[in-house]
């Protein structure tokens, strides 16, 4: 509350008091009586102040949010903190969860919240008593029109903490003294360093060469995050009064001139436009569109992954997939892509219309049709889908899905469960007469199926292979407890997959079977309509 003296003071003096006041308080002086509301007169560029000062706090913008300078975030985007967090739009004025926004609109340094209890995330509110001129005594400066150019204090700036940001500056690094080096290595450190003390790297700017190059590794890091953090204190969500959600992006056209076909960067159709989401790690593709829907099956998911064996990450168990946002132009909601029926079978997939390159190059849909402008534009979610078609034609369509999926993991998991197999068929030839004549003996009746179609396996092949693979580990024991050097038996090369496949396999097994059993399940009398009943419940605005 004012105090009753404050009304006495003259409106000179009482403007000169509210200039000082934060966003928060002008608006809400503003409401305390008629003679404020028409003193303060809060426009929408001072509401819009109110609620980018509000997400600073955390109550209601959520917990705080610390940016590494890896761009690993704490707590990651997959947290609870995280989907807590509340960020503003300046246009609808409204605190949004972070699916509302592109990724670049949270996390870009501009547009990110400022650091808690920094300048940036106290500032005074930007009012002005109408009709008067500028707090520097001056007139309000005119807007120019056109892209100004960029100064050289700010390229400085952008340089820095793009150096602090990021580690491929191909120049060497190295702890030894310089005469134990060649010129060519000593002259790139120097290069390096007058790099850093060229972009106005405080703690560069005197050092000497010779102590430049004793630096460890974590001296260096230690630097590079004081220059980062000391820039982020002045720079970060510098330009948070232009976030936009991308409803309101959408409805102001800033997604026609960047989406369809032969348009470089853009997903999407004018009428139906598509936003990258997060990246989250799924350990099967049904997990990745039909995520915790076993809960409502008889045949309940295991709750493992099994080895993914791909080259560039050791012991993974899941795979990284995009999720992607898209505004369904029936009830004009946006939600993630998978509520619309609509997605391939590989992580790298994006629904991107590609027709105007080579056919091999096009991407398709989970049921092989090519991606098209035309069949973005008649995307339809599952609750629009239902008032055209009827729950009866949305069942039908969820359980050929789902088949499909099933086959793609079933084929997988077949191949990985031979894939051991198929690894001592061919290393068989370097084996020692007894090590081939043990192992061929428990071959034989294997290597019919290694020849099978993946989708042919049976549950008789399986515990044919179990057993096999029992009987082959019998030999060489050490491989069950984790050793990569079984003895003499190195003449079948344990690399990591193979170790992997040695042993992993009772997941692969356990989740081969969890999805034949699923295979069987969906086509049962009423599980469509179980399925229909999952997908109309899940609120995907939400869940992504």
């Amino acid at each position: 509350m004012l105090h009753p003296s404050f009304y006495t003071l003259p409106i000179e003096l009482q403007c000169a008091v509210i200039r000082y006041l934060d966003p928060i308080a002008l608006i809400s002086i503003s409401q305390t009586s008629r003679h404020l509301r028409a003193l303060v007169s809060p426009t929408k560029a001072h509401f819009a102040e109110r609620l980018l000062a509000l997400e600073c706090l955390e109550t209601p913008g959520g917990p705080p949010i610390h940016f590494s300078r890896r761009g690993i975030l704490n707590p990651d985007r997959n947290s609870p903190e995280w989907e807590a967090n509340r960020w503003a739009c300046t246009d609808c004025l409204r605190l949004l969860p972070y699916h509302a926004f592109t990724n670049q609109s949270l996390s870009q340094l501009r547009y990110r919240k400022p650091i808690r209890d920094s300048p940036a995330s106290e500032k005074c509110t930007t009012w002005e008593p109408t009709h008067s001129t500028s707090r520097t005594g001056g007139p309000p400066k005119r807007k120019t029109g056109g892209k100004q150019p960029i100064s050289e204090e700010e390229r400085l700036l952008r340089k820095r903490y793009a150096i602090t940001t990021t580690q491929n500056w191909g120049l060497l690094r190295t702890q030894e003294v310089p005469n134990s080096q060649s010129h060519t290595e000593f002259q790139c450190l120097g290069d390096r360093l007058r790099q850093f003390q060229g972009a106005g790297m405080r703690e560069f700017e005197s050092m000497h060469e010779i102590r430049f190059m004793r630096l460890t590794d974590d001296c260096e890091s230690a630097i590079f995050d004081r220059e980062a953090h000391a820039i982020e204190l002045v720079r970060a969500g510098s330009r948070r009064h232009i976030r936009r959600c991308i409803e309101c992006r959408f409805r102001r056209g800033e997604f026609r001139g960047c989406t369809g076909a032969g348009r470089r960067g853009g997903i999407g159709t004018p009428r139906v436009p598509i936003v990258v989401g997060r990246q989250r790690l799924f350990g099967t593709v049904v997990d990745r569109y039909f995520p915790g829907f076993s809960q409502v099956m008889d045949n309940k998911r295991p709750p493992f992954n099994a080895p993914v064996f791909v080259i560039y990450r050791d012991d993974a168990r899941e795979r990284p997939w995009t999720l992607y946002r898209v505004r369904c132009p029936g009830c004009a909601r946006w939600q993630e892509l998978r509520a619309f029926r609509f997605g391939g079978m590989d992580p790298r997939w994006e629904p991107r219309d590609n027709s105007d390159r080579g056919v091999h190059d096009q991407y398709h849909n989970w049921d092989g049709e090519f991606v098209t402008d035309g069949m973005l534009d008649g995307l339809r979610c599952h609750q629009c889908f239902v008032q055209q078609h009827g729950r009866e034609a949305l069942g039908k369509m969820l359980v050929e899905w789902l088949g499909e999926l099933i086959n793609a993991q079933l084929a997988e998991y077949a191949g990985d469960l031979r894939s051991g197999f198929n690894h001592l068929s061919w290393r068989l030839k370097f084996a020692s007469t007894e090590s081939r004549e043990n192992t061929e003996r428990l071959l034989r009746d294997v290597r019919a199926m290694l020849d099978k179609d993946h989708l042919a396996l049976t549950r008789t092949d399986l515990a044919l292979l179990r057993q096999r693979r029992g009987q082959w580990l019998d030999l060489y024991p050490s491989l069950r407890d984790g050793d990569d050097d079984p003895g003499n038996g190195l003449w079948f090369y344990p690399d990591r997959w193979f170790l992997d496949w040695a042993r992993y396999y009772d997941e692969s097994e356990a989740l081969w079977l969890w999805l034949k059993g699923l295979q069987e399940e969906i086509q049962e009398d009423g599980k469509a309509g179980v399925l229909v009943d999952w997908v109309l419940s899940r609120d995907e605005t939400v869940n992504s």
